[in-house]
């Protein structure tokens, strides 16, 4: 008797599925070469085994995450599959969030235990740089602290230079004052004397030179220092630039991501009410939808870090140098004001 067989199915002329059936067979009701009638029962199958093994993988497949109350269709495996890898997706982009959040806790001195909540915004407003990067980069060359601490290097590297010449000079001593005796056989008890002394260290002669080297090679090396200094300012300026560049590309593209996620979803959920769905694609729709939002709020933020960071780079201080007072009001009215001011373009 035959042992197994490979149907073939088909549907309306359009599709063909092939696959191997493993099973027993328990009936052939049509020898070979005999005619038979549609819709007639050709070969019936005894598959509890293989039921019963697909069972038991999809439980092994399963166990870790939920436990089984009954038998599980395929349907239900693919809807748990999409459902996982839609969940490590999401506790990925969770992971960021709150990295986020203990870097904004450190900032602002906050206790790390507690989940700092944010005040939503009006919408995601994109910040816009209205000034030029020539302007951006004269400000930097005067504004960072770095180059300033070059600045008094090479000072103090100069007045080395003028302490070495300096010691070649002789040194000379100013003397004078009043004298009594009170001796009566001296022709004069009392009188006065002033002179002049001339001291000159021969060591400091013959070492001067060498000293003086040292002294303008110190100097060189200071503005060489300097240079450099500069040149990596002018690179990180740049740099920044070129972030906050491909973050506002990002954002956008995101932000227009989030946006037809949201009219997909909104006709997944139309077509499941009309029944033209099932509910597997639309919960794989939710939470499409759901990652898209996280994207774009990840975006945004990176947005915002990398703007903060071009200003830094720049050397600006965020707050003006007066503040009305040290309350938490009055301080983020003047961060505000500044922002408005470089959104402005006033430096």
């Amino acid at each position: 008797m035959l042992e197994s067989l490979t149907p073939i199915a088909s549907q309306s002329g359009e599709r063909q599925v092939r696959g191997v059936l493993s099973g027993r067979i328990i009936e052939m009701p049509f020898s070979d070469g005999q005619d038979f009638n549609k819709g007639d029962v050709l070969v019936r199958f005894d598959c509890s085994v293989s039921e019963q093994c697909a069972q038991q993988d999809l439980a092994t497949m399963f166990k870790e995450q939920e436990p089984l109350s009954g038998p599980l269709t395929l349907y239900e495996a693919i809807a748990r599959a999409v459902k996982y890898s839609l969940e490590a997706r999401l506790r990925v982009m969770e992971e960021a969030m709150a990295q986020r959040q203990v870097d904004l806790a450190t900032l602002i001195n906050l206790p790390l235990g507690p989940q700092v909540e944010l005040a939503p915004d009006a919408g995601y407003q994109m910040p816009e740089l209205k000034v030029e990067l020539d302007t951006l980069e004269q400000e930097a060359l005067a504004s960072r602290p770095e180059l300033r601490e070059q600045d008094y290097q090479a000072r103090i590297s100069a007045a080395e230079t003028r302490k070495a010449m300096l010691r070649l000079l002789p040194g000379l001593e100013f003397s004078a004052g009043g004298h009594y005796d009170s001796n009566s056989f001296l022709v004069n008890q009392s009188w006065a004397d002033y002179g002049v002394k001339v001291t000159w260290n021969l060591f400091n002669v013959l070492s001067a030179p060498a000293a003086i080297d040292v002294a303008k090679a110190g100097q060189e090396v200071a503005g060489a220092r300097r240079q450099a200094m500069s040149m990596a300012i002018l690179a990180q300026l740049h740099v920044a630039n070129a972030n906050f560049r491909e973050a506002q590309r990002q954002f956008q593209t995101s932000q227009q991501l989030a946006g037809l996620d949201g009219q997909i979803v909104e006709q997944l959920r139309n077509r499941y009410q009309a029944q033209g769905i099932g509910e597997l694609e639309l919960i794989q729709g939710e939470l499409n939808t759901l990652q898209a939002d996280l994207r774009r709020d990840l975006a945004y933020a990176e947005l915002r870090n990398s703007y903060g960071q071009l200003f830094a780079s720049v050397g600006l201080d965020p707050l003006p140098e007066s503040v009305a007072s040290d309350s938490v009001a009055d301080i983020a009215a003047a961060l505000s004001t500044r922002e408005a001011q470089w959104q402005a373009g006033q430096l």
